[in-house]
């Protein structure tokens, strides 16, 4: 896939990447282990489009086909550096997981509080400042 991408091909191809990367992440704990297995090898494919050397490591140690993840372990590490290598997309990542709170499978809603409340761990005290709090609130009604 990786030498497919090249250019602003390249470029609009990562965009997505980060669309989709929470959904990824949240259905790496998923009921269903179909749906594991395939979020497993979807990372496997896309970490070297994302040109960090800890991912691609990250991904290769804990993302095995067929052994059992240990997921809150795994999203304290990969919450790690998404925040200090992507600290520009905090909002969007909080917002994607926030979007998951009402959905109907536990698993989802538990999993999104998870990964949103690792982001947030993550974050200095002036990134947490800098988070639009406006919008994460408003971004789900209760």
């Amino acid at each position: 896939m990786a030498s497919v991408c090249e250019g602003t091909s390249r470029e609009s191809f990562v965009e997505q990447i980060f669309s989709s990367l929470i959904t990824l992440t949240l259905h790496l704990n998923d009921p269903v282990e179909s749906v594991r297995e395939s979020c497993k090898t979807c990372f496997q494919s896309i970490a070297p489009l994302l040109n960090q050397p800890a991912l691609v490591e990250l991904f290769k140690e804990n993302l095995l086909p067929k052994v059992s993840l240990n997921y809150a372990e795994f999203i304290s590490d990969f919450g790690k550096i998404l925040v200090h290598k992507y600290p520009y997309k905090i909002n969007f990542f909080i917002m994607n997981c926030i979007i998951f709170f009402k959905n109907p499978v536990a698993e989802l809603r538990a999993n999104a509080a998870t990964v949103a409340g690792y982001l947030i761990l993550n974050l200095t005290e002036e990134q947490i400042n800098g988070l639009s709090k406006e919008h994460i609130l408003n971004g789900n009604s209760f």
